[in-house]
């Protein structure tokens, strides 16, 4: 996939990126959102974040929540812990074995749920 490509993307909510730290110009893009089922389930989650800083999507996406059992809404997406992750405990595991609509729920539910931060 082309850098345009990619931009194009970032710019139809069906991915993002971050930009470097200390740099004005080059994004990063986190690796887990090209992973298995997450690229069908992540433009409804950046939808619903549209508006929020980038860093605050990607601190949001990658930080363990305690609605998700101390996952983070891109491993639940995933439906896959991170790879540093040392292990998992059985309730983390299950919502991580829940269909993939679900996990989405889940995470769309912490956007728009009562009490929310990240609700545009």
């Amino acid at each position: 996939m082309s850098l345009a490509s990619l931009y194009r993307y970032v710019e139809a909510n069906k991915f993002y990126c971050v930009v470097p730290s200390g740099q004005s110009n080059g994004r990063e893009f986190p690796a887990w959102q090209f992973a298995g089922p997450v690229p069908e389930l992540l433009p409804p989650v950046l939808l619903a974040l549209r508006g929020a800083l980038r860093t605050e999507v990607h601190a949001f996406l990658v930080t363990a929540q305690d609605a998700l059992n101390e996952l983070a809404p891109a491993e639940v997406l995933a439906g896959a812990p991170f790879e540093t992750r040392a292990s998992l405990h059985p309730s983390q595991q299950r919502l991580l074995q829940l269909p993939a609509n679900e996990r989405q729920r889940k995470v769309l539910a912490l956007i728009s749920g009562p009490g929310a931060s990240m609700a545009a």
